[in-house]
């Protein structure tokens, strides 16, 4: 049912956390407020932000008075708290220890190679005005690589799901950090378990609202296919 209360989210719909909340909200009908906090704009970096995140970094929650960051932590509270279907985050220990499990690997399992291939061949250009330095790259693409081959081998080698055969809160933070290669055009046929879940991922209600900037950059940065 569509929940009430004072539920804010502060959000960059570009970060892969952001947009795992905004997903999760979305497709729970929690009734919520977006405040948008745009890295870009330095809308994080302001003092009146400070007090909601020490660290200045998104996403954060105020769910009445409740402060809350780190993107794992507001998905967990989230499920708690709002009494969603079981699968999101399961009550019975044994099932919830493998979305914690993933949860708890994906920061330096995937999101270290991801993020900072994307960091490397994008962001750091844009801000030094350099190109893309050849040997960071390389080191981000390892990572990255190593990362994707976890996922396509261990988590999805008899899944439907990242842990289990229904979807979690570890899906939505696994899809958000894999949706953010497309910025890269990232070649991901070598791996078919991934673009299989990827595609079942993407049914979940609420995936086209949560990833519409990130499609509006993809279609600027990514010169279309020639027919």
């Amino acid at each position: 049912g569509i929940y009430s209360g004072m539920l804010t989210l502060y959000l960059d719909m570009i970060s892969q956390p952001s947009r795992a909340v905004h997903w999760f909200c979305k497709t729970n009908n929690i009734a919520c407020t977006v405040k948008p906090t745009l890295i870009s704009k330095g809308q994080n970096r302001t003092e009146e932000y400070a007090k909601i995140h020490p660290f200045k970094k998104v996403p954060a929650i105020d769910d009445d008075g409740v402060i809350v960051f780190e993107s794992h932590t507001i998905l967990r509270y989230l499920a708690d708290k709002y009494k969603v279907d079981d699968h999101w985050y399961p009550k019975d220990l044994k099932k919830r220890i493998y979305v914690d499990e993933y949860l708890d690997w994906h920061p330096v399992g995937l999101r270290h190679g991801a993020a900072g291939f994307i960091r490397s061949q994008i962001i750091t250009p844009r801000l030094t005005g350099n190109p893309p330095d050849p040997a960071e790259v390389e080191r981000n693409e390892k990572n990255l690589a190593s990362g994707l081959r976890a996922i396509e081998t261990y988590w999805l080698k008899d899944r439907q799901f990242i842990t289990g055969s229904e979807a979690s809160i570890a899906d939505l933070s696994a899809a958000c950090e894999v949706h953010q290669l497309r910025l890269v055009d990232y070649d991901l046929k070598q791996h078919p378990n991934i673009n299989q879940w990827l595609k079942r991922v993407e049914q979940i209600p609420g995936e086209h609202e949560t990833n519409e900037m990130l499609n509006r950059m993809v279609a600027k940065l990514i010169p279309k296919p020639r027919l």
